[in-house]
């Protein structure tokens, strides 16, 4: 099955395909290599089965070839977001061969992609945060302890998944009931203060049982897995799946966007919210779009008929 990221263990056997490699060897990103790999040897595929390579032979295919080849995942029901890297990889790989002086046009630059749906984003609700919070339990996580006290941190202190995975447990002042993140000290109310004091019984009691001495692994959330490393530090891709488990709407960035929102809904000042965040005035300004509370405000304010007297259904909320 054509899918993202499948490994393509071949030796290449044609110029066509080493080609592909010498591509695929330009790339920093072992990421992007991993994901462009299997598409562009599908892409390979059917070149050969048409007749457009054979052996060191290699006609380039026209604007038409190439958009028939697309025509088929689509027909293979390849979802959208892959069809797009398909032909991101194609456009990527002919501009190499443009360059390497193996093609003198690129076909694949004149293939508008096609736009991917936009979907209304809903942030998440006071009352959805909660809920979600309340919920985790051994049924929906690996490590309750562990995971209520990463959903308190990112909730809390507005972090993004880089800063939540590089905390040491060094990094916590329970005298100032503090957290310190890139130089700067984020509050830590009562729950977060909690949580952590829970799960920070159970970490070490975790490394104890592994024969590792707590006090030697500085990674304050670590994995419960094997250990690959004597750190055993969760890695930025590990808190996606862990919120997604808790509750399938949620997702790190949705969760660090619910703290300003609801802030902001509380009236906080912006500047308040922009300085949790760690950054200027102006990037948050999507947060206030989105924060229901000052939208009904502006609402209110702004609109001729707020200015009549309001009565139970017609009232705005």
């Amino acid at each position: 099955p054509f899918s993202r990221g499948a490994p393509m263990n071949r030796i290449p056997t044609t110029r066509v395909e080493q080609w592909i490699e010498d591509f695929l060897s330009t790339m920093q990103s072992a990421q992007t290599v991993r994901q462009y790999r299997p598409q562009l040897y599908k892409f390979s595929d059917w070149l050969r089965d048409r007749g457009f390579t054979a052996g060191d032979q290699f006609l380039i295919p026209t604007v038409q070839n190439i958009e028939e080849f697309l025509n088929k995942l689509y027909d293979e029901e390849v979802p959208l977001t892959m069809r797009r890297e398909a032909l991101v990889a194609i456009r990527s790989w002919f501009r190499f061969l443009g360059r390497e002086g193996h093609i003198k046009s690129n076909p694949a630059s004149r293939i508008k992609n096609q736009k991917l749906t936009k979907h209304l984003y809903r942030p998440l609700t006071e009352e959805q945060v909660q809920s979600a919070f309340a919920s985790i339990n051994d049924k929906n996580s690996t490590w309750p302890a562990r995971d209520r006290a990463i959903f308190e941190t990112i909730y809390e202190d507005a972090l993004i998944p880089k800063e939540v995975c590089a905390l040491n447990v060094a990094d916590i002042d329970w005298k100032r009931s503090a957290l310190s993140v890139g130089e700067k000290w984020l509050p830590m109310e009562e729950t977060l203060v909690n949580a952590l004091r829970i799960y920070l019984t159970e970490r070490d009691a975790q490394l104890a049982r592994h024969k590792i001495d707590p006090k030697a692994t500085p990674a304050l959330f670590i994995s419960n897995q094997g250990a690959r490393t004597v750190e055993r530090r969760l890695g930025p891709h590990n808190l996606g799946v862990i919120l997604k488990r808790i509750d399938p709407r949620f997702n790190p960035s949705k969760l660090r966007d619910a703290c300003g929102i609801h802030m902001l809904e509380h009236d906080a000042d912006p500047r308040i919210v922009a300085d949790l965040f760690r950054t200027g005035i102006h990037a948050i300004d999507r947060l206030l779009e989105m924060s229901s509370a000052k939208s009904r405000a502006r609402l209110m304010k702004s609109h001729p008929r707020a200015t009549l007297p309001q009565t139970g259904d017609t009232t705005i909320d």
